[in-house]
């Protein structure tokens, strides 16, 4: 009875670890309103084109049904990567 009770309890502590992302916004958010892209094209060192595609990626798979890890898997980059992006998109508030 106390294993049961064991595994049913981590069980538990792990879906409360989880980070599942839901997107707050219903189309694609313009980006340059909340800083994350240019609003007129600059040549410049820095590569937003690979860094937007990778926030508008995030956001399509933030339904609130994948979690971090699944959407690590399905942009495939690394999950410390993929952390990196979500708590980008929290703080201009575009995920929950």
């Amino acid at each position: 009875m106390y294993g049961g009770f064991k595994v049913a309890k981590e069980a538990i502590n792990n879906l409360q670890k989880k980070i599942i992302p839901k997107s707050l916004t219903i189309c694609e958010p313009k980006l340059s309103n909340k800083g994350l892209h240019k609003d007129i094209s600059i040549k410049s060192g820095y590569n937003y084109r690979g860094f937007t595609k990778s926030l508008l990626s995030f956001l399509q798979y933030s339904d609130g049904t994948n979690d971090i890890d699944e959407i690590s898997k399905f942009l495939r980059i690394k999950k410390k990567q993929t952390k990196k992006l979500y708590q980008i998109l929290k703080s201009k508030k575009l995920v929950e």
